[in-house]
């Protein structure tokens, strides 16, 4: 898994929906957003809460995406696959 391009893609959803990072930046050694100082006189426990959304959010984003392609595998168009396994005498399509 490409993890820039998976954060990329992240990035562009989460920002789409009006999220933004004002607030953090990507820690690359640990793989997760960190508070980068900002605050806008924020309380802690606002920053905090938003940590933990972003960082589940981005956590779920990698689960998903391990989950629907698994290593080893690809995903191809169905209408590239229609024929790969049949032959006439197979019956399979009507």
């Amino acid at each position: 898994m490409d993890i820039q391009k998976e954060r990329e893609d992240f990035e562009k959803l989460w920002t789409d929906g009006n999220g933004h990072f004002k607030f953090f930046k990507f820690d690359q050694d640990d793989c997760k957003y960190r508070l980068n100082g900002v605050t806008d006189n924020l309380p802690k426990e606002d920053l905090l809460s938003a940590s933990i959304t972003l960082n589940t959010a981005w956590l779920f984003w990698l689960c998903a995406k391990k989950r629907a392609v698994p290593e080893g595998f690809c995903l191809v168009e169905k209408k590239n696959t229609e024929d790969w396994y049949l032959d006439d005498c197979e019956g399979m399509w009507w």
